[in-house]
């Protein structure tokens, strides 16, 4: 049974290694059958030969519950709450694969200028 207070712990432990290191690995976020279910997205996608394999998530998705989960974790809400500072919303999710010999993205921002110049954050993506 989980404690009242872990959610807050492991908040605090998540924002430290983001102050320090810049990442944090939170070990046994997700258990074996999550992985498995979130794999299915990308076993019914097109076979790719190159590249990263790319799946948009949306209501066809194979196992789109497990998809839409992600998106009240509390590993990625507390990490995403840090890093923005500030109100944010969720404007969808995209899954990555890269295949075999080519490589991962590291921690990054994917940004675009707004009408009036400034740049604006729009997604942080993490591997």
């Amino acid at each position: 049974m989980r404690s009242e207070h872990e959610p807050k712990r492991a908040s605090t432990e998540i924002e430290r290694a983001l102050d320090h290191n810049g990442y944090v690995v939170v070990e046994g976020a997700l258990d074996a059958a999550c992985v498995r279910r979130l794999r299915r997205a990308f076993e019914a996608a097109p076979v790719q030969s190159g590249g990263t394999q790319h799946v948009e998530i949306n209501d066809a998705t194979p196992e789109i519950e497990s998809w839409r989960a992600l998106e009240h974790h509390l590993a990625l809400v507390a990490a995403s709450e840090h890093i923005l500072s500030r109100p944010f919303c969720l404007a969808g999710i995209h899954g990555r694969n890269p295949l075999p010999g080519f490589g991962q993205q590291g921690l990054h921002a994917d940004w675009i200028r707004v009408p009036d110049g400034r740049a604006d954050h729009r997604a942080m993506d993490a591997r």
